[in-house]
């Protein structure tokens, strides 16, 4: 029977350095993780998740099959993380729209008229994954919850100051308002992808203002 030895870590690193080892290193990425991330909304938005294969994926994003999984995870993490980033960068620009101006009544026509304003094939995640999963998916309802109670929640507090300014009627119920608002925004999207005029989302968006006067 062969003596026993004991090893230890020296003598593995010693034996490594010996036989000229070198430990494998991860490659640098060579993208931006954000300019990707924003392809990879894109692509969620004018197919779905259902709709997007891992081909048209990568090919819209503009990475290798390895980066993807490196970085993001599997397709359904990707998902996620890109609905959060479009719930959060839609949401901060509504918001900011309406903060625009002084007047309250023209903050909430410029948020409105954001959507109008944008190209007529430019889709909205946000819509699409409440339109693809509803409530079936907890983690999507999750994120599009949160983004929908912080427009209605924005909407809710111009429209209260509004109304101590005279701009908006007294007996419009700001909570009621909010809801209505948040609903003609998403409305506007859907309406836009499906085609409609410029002049029809307009006509839409001067009958919402008209509802709060």
């Amino acid at each position: 029977m062969l003596p026993q030895r004991n090893i230890r870590l020296d003598d593995i690193f010693d034996y490594s350095v010996q036989n000229n080892y070198r430990p494998s290193m991860a490659r640098p990425r060579e993208f931006d993780r954000d300019e990707v991330l924003a392809r990879a909304v894109k692509v969620f938005a004018s197919h779905g998740f259902g709709g997007t294969s891992t081909v048209v994926l990568l090919k819209g994003m503009k990475i290798s099959r390895q980066s993807m999984y490196d970085t993001f995870g599997d397709k359904r993490h990707l998902y996620l993380e890109a609905l959060r980033r479009y719930s959060s960068d839609s949401t901060a620009n509504v918001i900011g729209a309406m903060h625009s101006h002084d007047s309250a009544l023209q903050g909430v026509e410029t948020a409105l008229r954001s959507v109008v304003a944008r190209p007529a094939n430019e889709a909205c995640l946000g819509v699409s994954a409440t339109m693809e999963f509803g409530r079936s998916d907890r983690d999507v309802a999750a994120i599009t919850d949160a983004a929908g109670a912080t427009i209605m929640a924005a909407f809710e507090r111009v429209v209260r100051t509004g109304q101590r300014e005279k701009e908006f009627s007294a007996h419009v119920d700001p909570r009621a308002a909010a809801m209505f608002l948040a609903s003609v925004l998403a409305g506007l999207k859907v309406t836009a992808r499906s085609g409609a005029t410029r002049e029809t989302l307009r006509n839409v968006v001067d009958m919402a203002l008209q509802s709060l006067l």
